[in-house]
């Protein structure tokens, strides 16, 4: 069975942990940051792939990915290019049939 690119947003856009959604929550993902001792600069970031929300890192105090990879800091994901989309209202179906049809797809070649 097929399911519609909306259906697959409700199912994909979840915490790894909690299994809450994007509309029970801002989604992030844990990173990883190297500095240089010497300098103090900052060498890499290295992201996990799971979407994690913000309480799991601040209240459930979570620092690994289902990989076993340890993050220590957590970056909040943006969906969307229009600010009703970092807070989720209560009209959640249209604003996931906004995000399908406002999709943009960018050629890297």
């Amino acid at each position: 069975m097929v399911k519609s690119t909306k259906e697959l947003l409700k199912d994909e856009l979840v915490c790894f942990q909690t299994k809450a959604s994007l509309k029970e929550g801002t989604l992030g993902v844990g990173i990883s940051l190297k500095k240089s001792p010497r300098t103090g600069l900052c060498m890499y970031v290295n992201p996990t792939m799971d979407l994690m929300n913000m309480r799991s890192f601040t209240k459930l105090k979570i620092r690994k990915d289902l990989s076993n990879q340890r993050f220590t800091h957590w970056l909040p994901l943006y969906f969307g290019e229009n600010e009703k989309y970092t807070i989720v209202s209560k009209d959640w179906d249209q604003e996931l049939e906004d995000m399908v049809e406002n999709t943009k797809n960018i050629d890297c070649f």
